[in-house]
This record gives C-alpha cells, sequence and structure tokens, in this order.
C-alpha cells in the first residue's frame, strides 16, 4: 500500500485562547478551524467556564508550489511569523488573549506544539479572557462572522505567495500589536509588565500618526518659540521646538487622537466614577507614561496600583494612596488601571488599522 507523504507545501500551526469560540474562518488563503477533544483527552481542558479552560484551533495554509528546480535550489522558508501575525491580530479585533503554540506541520514533516499543560486561570471573569464579547464594538465570539479582518490577515499570504510586501501601516500596527499581545499574556501573572507592554504598544502606535505644529504647540507656546528665535537666533529656538517634540508629549496627544465617542461609551467598568471621562484622558495618559518612566529611571514599583478594582473592571485610579512623597501621591491619583490601559490600546491599535490599513467597524470612523 502507498502511504501518501505529507505536503511540503502545506502548513498547520496550533493556536489556543482561553476565551470560546464559535464557527471558522476561512479565505482562498488559509482556513482557522476548531480542533475539538476526543473522548480520551482532559475534558476539563475544553470547559471554558474552568480555571484550565482553553479553546484550540488550527491554522491551515499554502504555500505556492515551486518549481523543482526552483524548490531544490532555495532555503527552507521559516513562516513561524504567520501564527504570531494571526494571534495579534485575532487579539486585538475580539479583545481575548490568543496564543500561538507553535507548528504540527511544517516542510512535509510533523512537528510537536506546545503540549504542556494549560497553566491555572486565576482571572476567568477579566475581559482578556472571558468568553463574553467587549462591549465597546460588540463584537461577538464567532470566527466567521470576522470577515472584516480577512483583509488584513490576507496581507501576510500576499507576501509569502506573491511577494508583495506588507504596508509599512500595518507592519507597524503588528509591531504595536506585539507588545498588547505580550500585556495579554502577563495580564494574570504580572500586573505591572503588563502595563509596560501596554505603554510600549502606544509608543510604537504613535510613531506612525502625523501631527501639526498647532497640535503640539499651542498659542502660547508658539509666540513664545518666536520671541526666542527674534532674541537668541534660530538655532537656541530649534533646540526648545525640539524639547517640546519629546516622545512624552506625542504619546498624550496620539492616543487622544485615536479615541471617539465608542470608546467612551463602551466601557465596561461597573460604576461611573471608575470609568473614563473624556475631560480627564489627556491627564491620565500622560500620568500612564510618566509611571512607565518612573520604573524604568527610578526602579518605582506600582503593579498594586494598577489591579486597584480590577474585579469591578475599573479603568481609573480613585483617590489618593495613604503612603509616598506628594509627587507620587498625585501621580498614583491619576493613572489609568491595567483594565483601563488594555481597554485604551487595544481601541486605538483597531481605529489605527480601521483609518490605514482596512476598514473594520462603523464605531471606529
Amino acid at each position: 500500500m502507498n502511504i501518501p507523504k505529507l505536503d511540503k507545501f502545506t502548513y498547520k500551526i496550533a493556536l489556543s485562547s482561553p476565551a470560546h469560540f464559535s464557527g471558522d474562518m476561512t479565505s482562498d488563503s488559509f482556513c482557522l478551524t476548531h480542533a475539538w477533544p476526543l473522548h480520551k483527552n482532559n475534558m476539563d481542558i475544553f470547559d471554558d467556564s474552568g480555571r484550565f479552560g482553553r479553546s484550540f484551533f488550527v491554522l491551515t495554509f499554502r504555500e505556492r508550489e515551486l518549481p523543482e528546480d526552483e524548490e531544490k535550489n532555495r532555503q527552507p522558508p521559516h513562516y513561524d511569523f504567520v501564527g504570531d501575525f494571526f494571534c495579534v491580530l485575532l487579539s486585538a479585533y475580539f479583545g481575548k488573549r490568543f496564543d500561538n503554540l507553535g507548528f504540527f506541520q511544517s516542510h512535509g514533516i510533523h512537528c510537536i506544539p506546545d503540549i504542556q499543560p494549560p497553566k491555572l486561570r486565576k482571572l476567568t471573569d477579566a475581559l482578556p479572557v472571558s468568553s463574553k464579547p467587549r462591549k465597546d464594538l460588540d463584537i461577538k465570539l464567532e470566527l466567521h462572522a470576522s470577515k472584516p479582518l480577512l483583509p488584513i490577515l490576507e496581507a501576510v499570504f500576499l507576501e509569502i505567495n506573491e511577494k508583495k510586501p506588507v504596508a509599512k501601516e500595518l507592519e507597524l500596527a503588528f509591531a504595536a500589536g506585539r507588545f498588547y499581545l505580550q500585556a495579554l499574556q502577563l495580564f494574570e501573572s504580572d500586573a505591572e509588565l503588563a502595563f509596560l507592554s501596554l505603554v510600549s504598544a502606544g509608543e510604537v502606535l504613535i510613531s506612525g500618526l502625523d501631527f501639526s505644529e498647532n497640535e503640539i504647540y499651542d498659542g502660547e507656546t508658539q509666540e513664545l518659540l518666536l520671541e526666542i528665535k527674534e532674541k537668541m537666533g534660530e538655532a537656541k529656538s530649534e533646540k526648545v521646538r525640539d524639547r517640546f517634540f519629546q516622545i512624552r508629549r506625542r504619546f498624550r496627544i496620539g492616543l487622544a487622537k485615536l479615541v471617539n465617542k465608542a470608546f467612551f461609551e463602551g466601557s465596561e467598568s461597573r460604576d461611573e466614577f471608575s470609568k473614563f471621562k473624556q475631560d480627564e484622558f489627556d491627564m491620565r495618559i500622560a500620568a500612564a507614561y510618566d509611571l512607565r518612566s518612573n520604573f524604568l529611571h527610578a526602579g518605582k514599583r506600582f503593579g498594586v496600583w494598577v489591579e486597584t478594582m480590577g474585579h469591578m473592571n475599573a479603568e481609573v485610579s480613585i483617590g489618593m494612596p495613604a503612603y509616598g512623597d506628594a509627587e507620587w501621591k498625585k501621580l498614583i491619583s491619576r493613572i489609568p488601571t491595567l483594565v483601563g490601559m488594555e481597554r485604551v490600546i487595544r481601541f486605538c491599535l483597531l481605529r489605527f488599522l480601521h483609518q490605514r490599513v482596512s476598514p473594520l467597524h462603523e464605531k471606529l470612523n
């Protein structure tokens, strides 16, 4: 009997998520389907209501067949990035964590994906891991209904099969999205590092935005710069101008540009007082960046402060802490929580993709 060999041009990747999804996602380039348990499997792993529960998926795609002589002369391709690309975009679109477990078919051979037992879920009701759709865009957890995402996912296969480079805006969004996904993966275990990853995601994202002088410099500042130029010369004026164009200022202004009315209306905070307010948003985002700077340059730990009222989905810090110097107390009273910062970065990432890569949702207009 002739047993057929594995097709060397077909690749299969295992993905997983702590959230429960229905349906599948297919296009001319790939197929994303569920992987179902057999009766001998530990069924607790597939119970999405349990603390070990996860959904498992198989991503199958095929690269174009090459002529035999071209196939012999090329280096074996490495498509590890495809699984990461899907996990980043699926995580951002649905607001749920996705993990790339690795290949189990590649280059015509069987592979072993990450087969470690799922870790205990500490926060079964947290927004990035629960099986409840996110409120802001109300995107149902149905793979088959995610058609707006298909053109973006297809871009990676156009690069593989047609050598068409991915748009620089999508590359930048993917880089920011990797930090966002890293934050989701740390969300339950290390709130401090998760928060830092979210700030890093925001930094990457705002590098793709354009800023006018009127946005960076208010009227009073522009008059001051003109006065400096007249009295001290062009060089001094440009030096002061560059200092105003610092990353902190762009971070605050850039993220504020990427949120809209739908963001503020889509809060999942239990109480009104712990939601983002539009007139306080700039202050909260500036405080998030200052918190990150305090950690990186002075080693000040802050994990406990961003976890505050996480079970209530509080988005902002409330009240003044009981200890620390005056500046530290003031800063902590202004920061977003980890829940709030995750909401900001996810919405900004999706709106960046919607505006610069491909339309995703009418609420992102």
